[in-house]
């Protein structure tokens, strides 16, 4: 049975969905304007960027979002959702994040800058299609820093340094990386 979960300060109490009396309040949580590269699936074979969350006292939230909201690079978004949990076969119920509604967006400034270090080149890490560069899936404007360069170093394992910074039209671009 999906249950919907709500945390009230360090105990997790679960009821079931009709019985559930939360406000919004109760299920607000922020999101970071800067993702994070994740690893993907098992082991290390695959990442992508994942957005965290956090309640309104700066403390993390556990769990990430597994369907239903999309980050925004530079935003910074207060939204709603729900803890769903799940039964899995070895370790317990596991719990999820699901968006219900947004509430607010704040944008970083113009000029924001985004580091990330010791970036692990595996494959896919830094793409060209038609639709222009991509880092881990996100596109990135690419003007200054020598982007052909950094294709060659896909799936090399090599680690390097990465700057990214919000533009003024919302479009995050690679400035640096060594």
């Amino acid at each position: 049975m999906m249950k919907l979960c709500k945390l009230t300060g360090v105990a997790l109490a679960c009821v079931a969905m009709t019985a559930c009396n939360d406000t919004i309040e109760d299920n607000l949580v922020v999101v970071d304007s800067q993702p994070r590269i994740c690893a993907g699936g098992l082991g290390v074979t695959t990442m992508h960027m994942c957005f965290d969350a956090r309640y309104h006292d700066g403390s993390p939230v556990p769990y990430h979002f597994k369907t239903g909201f999309n980050g925004v690079w530079g935003a910074t978004k207060t939204v709603e959702v729900e803890f769903v949990e799940h039964p899995t076969m070895q370790d317990g119920p596991t719990l999820e994040l699901r968006f219900v509604a947004q509430h607010s967006v704040k944008s970083d400034s113009v000029g924001t800058q985004y580091k990330y270090s010791s970036v692990r080149m595996i494959e896919n890490s830094f793409l060209r299609d038609e639709s222009g560069y991509q880092f881990h899936g996100h596109l990135v404007v690419c003007e200054t820093a020598s982007c052909e360069s950094l294709l060659s170093l896909n799936n090399t394992q090599s680690q390097i340094d990465m700057t990214f910074e919000l533009r003024a039209d919302g479009e995050i671009e690679l400035i640096a990386w060594q």
